[in-house]
């Protein structure tokens, strides 16, 4: 049996929320998990939350049960290099980093993986997170993730081939969310409102419409229909956004993420 039954090679914002949700949702005590991260900074971190901090990503990966490998897609071709040397290996390998396939990293590393892409909304367990399984994973290993990431919010296993077009929706998404709310803050300040409230009002309202959509009573369209009155200030708001373009500026914006993932895999 490994030393640890979760081991983490970039223990940086994503990494590091997913880790303390896994500690959260009790399926690894701080204690059994394993870190390395190239900053002295996230390494002191990760002590300070109760984990063992390895010298190396050959120590981590030697020494536990799962690898969450969670480095920069423009690191991960070292990372994976330095690996591919090591004499013993995990037997299952959970990844987040953009654009590196499930065949990939199993003919760098002779591993089963399951390829993830999640948020950090993961961090308060309201997170989004969309999962496929490599060669030879089985169908209780992948549950088994698949479980893990449903106890840190909303979990769904797709199709590998779709993995990079799902980014702008989950994975990208609350940063457009960000600067929707922050854009409408700033707007209020500019009107005499204070900021920060403003802030909580417009972030309160996003929960709320969000809670709205999974309560899967009306779709987006209907309920959309159900804001704007006849002859009032909303569909006035609406008709602005789609004068504007806010659709295509929208559509844009998720063809890029999906390009730039693609980039990254080369």
């Amino acid at each position: 049996m490994k030393k640890y039954r979760l081991g983490c090679i970039g223990a940086g914002n994503m990494g590091g929320a997913i880790l303390q949700g896994a500690v959260r949702c009790g399926y690894a005590a701080a204690g059994e998990i394993a870190v390395f991260d190239m900053s002295e900074q996230k390494r002191q971190e990760c002590r300070e939350r109760g984990y063992a901090v390895l010298d190396s990503e050959r120590a981590v990966y030697e020494s536990c049960g799962q690898l969450l490998l969670a480095v920069k897609p423009q690191g991960a071709p070292a990372v994976l290099e330095t690996l591919a040397a090591c004499a013993e290996k995990p037997d299952l390998l959970l990844s987040i980093v953009t654009g590196f396939t499930t065949d990939r990293l199993h003919r760098a590393l002779g591993v089963k993986v399951v390829r993830i892409m999640p948020n950090t909304p993961l961090l308060l367990g309201v997170g989004a997170t969309a999962l496929c399984a490599g060669q030879g994973v089985s169908e209780s290993e992948l549950q088994s993730v698949v479980e893990l990431f449903g106890t840190m919010g909303e979990a769904a296993v797709i199709d590998e081939s779709r993995l990079n077009e799902v980014i702008p929706v989950n994975g990208s998404s609350p940063a457009f969310v960000y600067y929707y709310i922050d854009v409408l803050a700033r707007w209020a300040q500019e009107q005499g409102i204070d900021y920060h409230t403003a802030l909580r009002l417009a972030a309160k309202t996003f929960e709320g419409a969000a809670r709205m959509v999974l309560s899967g009573e009306d779709d987006p369209q209907e309920l959309i229909r159900k804001v704007c009155s006849p002859g009032g200030a909303t569909l006035e708001g609406m008709a602005a956004l789609e004068k504007g373009g806010a659709d295509k500026t929208l559509r844009a914006a998720a063809d890029a993420c999906v390009k730039r993932a693609y980039e990254l895999g080369k």
